[in-house]
């Protein structure tokens, strides 16, 4: 695959345009040795055969959804609409990692938080529309532009606090076990 030496730009659902300089590409392979299609060419085969219109990628990814792009582009394909959300940080600022305490949905599930306050967290300080709406109404009228596109900071107390909520209004028969 030929890649130009311009920067390769993406324009997202809000508008926003993500440029991936032209050296951060160079030569990234299509097929592993085994022959077996290697990211992002198997990313892109994916998206095509499964019919994905909408996908989500955080400013870490910008060199992989560049790849797709270019990918899909020389093919002929259409690529799907696409969302470029900033990385969640810490209260400090700094992207998430382990120093900001439990982050992976594993872990926070061991240190007892309900899946549906962590849902509820996510969207908070992700949503852009002043009120976070509930799950069931984000999924039904879901659209990519509404995320705010500002690093959303997690705040493991906040977490917490919500968690206290979600629990102590859960049925009794739900709280067992």
């Amino acid at each position: 695959l030929f890649v130009h030496q311009t920067p390769v730009e993406v324009q997202d659902v809000t508008g926003a345009s993500h440029s991936t300089p032209a050296h951060q590409l160079d030569d990234f392979k299509l097929v592993d040795m085994d022959g077996v299609p290697a990211e992002p060419f198997a990313a892109a085969l994916i998206d095509r055969e499964l019919g994905i219109t909408r996908m989500i990628y955080t400013t870490g990814q910008a060199r992989l959804l560049a790849q797709r792009t270019l990918v899909s582009s020389a093919l002929g394909w259409d690529t799907p609409e696409i969302a470029v959300l900033s990385e969640w940080v810490g209260s400090d600022g700094i992207v998430l990692d382990p120093r900001h305490g439990p982050i992976s949905i594993g872990k926070l599930r061991t240190e007892g938080f309900h899946p549906r306050a962590v849902a509820i967290e996510a969207l908070r300080i992700r949503f852009d529309g002043g009120t976070v709406p509930t799950i069931e109404d984000l999924a039904v009228g879901f659209e990519l532009g509404r995320f705010l596109r500002d690093p959303p900071v997690f705040d493991i107390e906040a977490l917490r606090d919500l968690n206290g909520r979600v629990l102590a209004a859960l049925p009794q028969d739900e709280c067992v076990g």
